[in-house]
């Protein structure tokens, strides 16, 4: 069998590490996971850009929970850039476990899904607090508020509808792993002033996270003022960066396009994404 399931990058609106709640909204960059199934007891081979550890282990771990023996070929598509803070590693995890549950013809529940992604991706160390906010947007598209240490999805936030993302994406990554978490907790209370004002104003509680993280973790948060200054409804640095994100009405977004076109690195326009995962193969079913 051989089944290929797709899901998308997504953008921080708050960064969840400083008080464990977070706010995120999906975005139009696909990520894909096929897996073939192989020999019993053959071994899961991954071709992907990045490291394949955390795609190996989505696909074995899954195998083993479903009964699975068979060995797999792995291969991982994606238009993410790696460690920019555009949830990668979340959309990676969320279509591997996605593809290797049908693989293996086990039931593809949402939420069993949704947490082993999450649960693998704490283990591997590519999520601090497992980034429930950036997975759940992945996954199901739109936009999420929600309570990551406790893991419970809060509210589903309204984004204007003719909004779209502009991205900016520095040549230098900003591995999660890497970043200074003590630094960003010492903000706690300020990002949870931040994420209370997400709940109302998305845009609004996206400046406000741009400006504490930056400032926690000693980024130049210039690109993200000039998106402001060209018009930007709301702009932030995405979770711990590199990429700065900006939503912009369509109307205004060649502005600040523009306003990030300034800084070294691609800017790209994105449209916002409200589509839930899905298998491409064997069918279009979605789940």
């Amino acid at each position: 069998m051989k089944v290929k399931a797709i899901t998308h990058g997504s953008a921080t609106l708050v960064n969840a590490i400083p008080c464990g709640r977070g706010a995120a909204f999906s975005l139009d960059l696909p990520v894909a996971v096929t897996v073939e199934l192989t020999d019993i007891d053959a071994p899961i081979e991954v071709t992907c850009e990045a490291d394949p550890g955390l795609v190996r282990r989505c696909v074995s771990e899954t195998f083993a929970r479903a009964g699975c023996l068979s060995g797999a070929r792995v291969e991982v598509t994606s238009s993410v850039p790696v460690a920019r803070g555009l949830s990668s590693s979340s959309a990676v995890s969320n279509a591997a476990v996605l593809a290797a549950t049908v693989a293996a013809e086990a039931d593809p529940d949402d939420s069993a899904v949704l947490d082993a992604a999450i649960d693998i991706s704490i283990a591997m160390g590519v999520s601090v607090t497992g980034a429930l906010d950036d997975a759940h947007a992945s996954y199901f598209g739109g936009a999420v508020a929600t309570d990551n240490l406790q893991r419970k999805i809060v509210m589903a936030l309204n984004i204007p509808s003719d909004a779209v993302a502009v991205v900016l994406i520095p040549p230098e990554p900003s591995p999660t792993a890497a970043t200074d978490v003590e630094a960003l907790r010492r903000l706690a209370s300020r990002a949870r002033t931040a994420w209370d004002t997400t709940l109302t104003e998305p845009a609004r509680g996206m400046i406000l996270n741009g400006r504490l993280v930056c400032e926690a973790l000693n980024i130049d948060p210039a690109p993200m003022e000039e998106a402001l200054n060209a018009g930007a409804l709301g702009a932030s640095l995405s979770g711990t960066g590199s990429a700065f994100v900006a939503l912009a009405r369509e109307e205004g977004t060649h502005k600040v396009f523009e306003a990030f076109r300034a800084y070294e690195g691609e800017a790209r326009v994105v449209a916002i994404n409200y589509k839930k995962a899905r298998i491409a193969a064997p069918s279009s079913k979605l789940f």
